[in-house]
């Protein structure tokens, strides 16, 4: 909730009725943190680096929809087109998220409708957005459309400038709220303890 994004996080327990219910609104200072993850996984001269496999949250990014398969997605909640219209559906604080990180996968819920799409993000400047909302203006993300630009649905095909969003529906009968799909396991990086014990072998 907006009047509870600066406040930080004050609540503790035992809760009262109040901070039961704000305990669980996102804060600026939830997305600084998060947001620090880009300089743990996306530095140009690590060539160890590896950008973030998946991010999971509870809403869409904000924009999300706005060139994946919009009119099907309002065919199936026509009272969400108010908000597609005005750039409105879905977080601020997410799709801040999703221009910092760049996940290769990306997870919500929150709308109760199954909606796909591929984000083609451009090259990072390399710098963590600040502590609070951000520049609305500063667009390093654009949205295209599923079908068009992501019909391949390996992981190993998306790059470290491509997002691909799923949303699912309720779990319920006849809705699309299951989805299965392959991780191949990540390739081994040597740590520092390995280049030590392989030092202290050339030694011997």
């Amino acid at each position: 909730k907006s009047h509870d994004y600066e406040m930080g996080r004050f609540e503790m327990p035992p809760y009262d009725r109040s901070s039961l219910r704000s305990v669980y609104h996102t804060r600026s200072l939830d997305v600084y943190r998060l947001s620090l993850l880009a300089n743990a996984h996306n530095h140009d001269d690590d060539k160890t680096a590896q950008p973030l496999d998946m991010f999971m949250s509870h809403d869409w990014p904000r924009g999300i929809e706005q060139h994946g398969n919009t009119e099907a997605l309002l065919r199936t909640k026509p009272f969400f087109r108010k908000e597609v219209e005005q750039n409105d559906l879905g977080s601020p604080a997410n799709e801040q998220l999703l221009r910092c990180l760049q996940p290769k996968r990306w997870f919500a819920a929150h709308l109760h409708v199954k909606f796909e799409a591929c984000v083609k993000h451009f090259p990072k400047p390399g710098v963590v957005p600040k502590h609070g909302h951000g520049d609305a203006n500063n667009h390093t993300t654009q949205f295209t459309s599923l079908e068009s630009e992501c019909t391949d649905t390996n992981v190993e095909s998306l790059t470290t400038q491509m997002t691909r969003f799923l949303s699912l529906d309720k779990c319920l009968p006849k809705r699309q709220f299951l989805q299965i799909f392959t991780v191949p396991r990540p390739k081994p990086t040597p740590t520092t303890a390995d280049e030590s014990n392989a030092a202290a072998a050339d030694t011997e």
